[in-house]
């Protein structure tokens, strides 16, 4: 009969080791392959964008007519008067920071709109 001794705790750690270098080096070549590939999605990306805004630009206006539409839409409805309403009814509460945020928000939009005249006075 054989005897039941405990497995070798060297070779456990040995072989734990191993795992652990080889979860290393699948981290490693992941980043690797990330690091590796980027640019060329960037590239992509960015020649996805360049057609894109060829085929909107006929459009250009009645998108800016919609942001600025949207844009007030969002802070009318932000600082019009609380509709009387109880929390246990499921209404959400009062929020200070959200008109905060659609003023910096309507300002990166009219910042955007109007590049074009004034980023000529900045090159």
């Amino acid at each position: 009969m054989k005897d039941a001794s405990p497995p070798d705790s060297s070779r456990a750690d040995r072989l734990a080791g191993l795992a652990g270098g080889g979860a290393v080096a699948a981290a490693v070549a992941y980043s690797m392959t990330i690091l590796c590939c980027l640019p060329i999605a960037l590239g992509a990306g960015g020649a996805v964008l360049a057609a894109a805004s060829g085929f909107l630009g006929p459009f250009q206006p009645y998108l800016a007519g919609l942001a600025l539409f949207l844009v007030a839409f969002a802070l009318f409805r932000a600082h019009r008067s609380p509709k009387r309403c109880q929390l246990a009814a499921g209404c959400p509460p009062a929020s200070r920071s959200r008109p905060l945020v659609l003023w910096l928000l309507a300002a990166v939009v009219l910042a955007l709109l109007t590049m074009s005249y004034w980023v000529t006075w900045l090159l």
